[in-house]
């Protein structure tokens, strides 16, 4: 998985990129995350590499349909949460693309209301 910044190659919506020069940083902030499975974007190129990412997370309930309004969106709701974590710490880090993402490990267990859910992403 890799934190990057894109520019744009005339076609589609290109990253902006975030610089930094002694400490400060320009007005450039990326006001997005680009987040894709794929190792590079079509019309766009790398400018820069920032670093891998991981995330892992684990998350549990004890009654499922009182919290959520079912166990899909349970689930549904801790992926995406996973990945706005993933998306959170790209921007930390000045990148504004998150390519080449893998879901290492997803495991997730359901027991009469209760739910258990624990995910790596690299």
């Amino acid at each position: 998985q890799v934190c990057t910044t894109i520019s744009s190659g005339g076609v589609g919506r290109g990253g902006t990129a975030m610089l930094a020069r002694a400490g400060q940083v320009l007005d450039n902030l990326p006001s997005f995350v680009l987040v894709s499975a794929l190792s590079s974007v079509p019309h766009c190129s790398i400018e820069r590499y920032c670093g891998l990412v991981t995330v892992h997370m684990i998350k549990e309930t004890v009654n499922v349909t009182r919290q959520f309004e079912s166990l899909q969106v349970f689930y549904h709701q801790f992926v995406s949460e996973a990945l706005l974590t993933a998306k959170a710490h790209v921007l930390s880090v000045g990148g504004d693309a998150l390519l080449g993402y893998r879901i290492n490990n997803l495991f997730l267990r359901e027991d009469k209301r209760r739910a258990y859910a624990v995910i790596s992403i690299s």
